[in-house]
C-alpha cells in the first residue's frame, strides 16, 4: 500500500456508505465506501479484482456516478481518486447521513 493511504490521511472514519463499482470491462458489484473526501474514497470490494490504474464507476448512494483511478488495491480494499473533484457539501452530508466524521484530507 502506498504511503498515503492510510486511515489518518484520510481523515474519516467510522463510515459505512453502500455504492456500486463498475470496472471498465463492465463488472458490476456492491461495495462499500468506508473513506471519502472530495478527491478520493476507498472502498471495500469483496470479489473484485483491482488494481492501481484501473479506471471505474462509483455510484454512491442518491448521486450519479463518480469516474475515478484505482491509486491503490490490496485484497477486498482500494482507493478511489476522482477525475472530478465532489462537492464539498455534498461530502459532508453523505458523511453524516452514513456516519463519517469530515476532517481536513492531506
Amino acid at each position: 500500500m502506498h504511503e498515503g493511504a492510510n486511515e489518518s490521511n484520510d481523515g474519516k472514519a467510522g463510515l459505512a456508505l453502500p455504492a456500486r463499482c463498475r470496472s471498465r470491462t463492465g463488472f458490476l458489484t456492491r461495495v462499500t465506501v468506508t473513506a471519502l473526501s472530495p478527491d478520493r474514497c476507498r472502498i471495500e470490494c469483496p470479489g473484485m479484482i483491482l488494481a492501481a490504474g484501473d479506471l471505474v464507476v462509483i455510484r454512491l448512494e442518491g448521486i450519479e456516478g463518480i469516474c475515478g483511478r484505482v491509486s491503490d488495491a490490496d485484497f477486498d480494499m482500494a482507493w478511489i481518486e476522482f477525475a472530478e473533484r465532489l462537492y464539498g457539501p455534498v461530502v459532508e452530508h453523505l458523511l453524516a447521513r452514513y456516519g463519517g466524521a469530515m476532517r481536513d484530507a492531506a
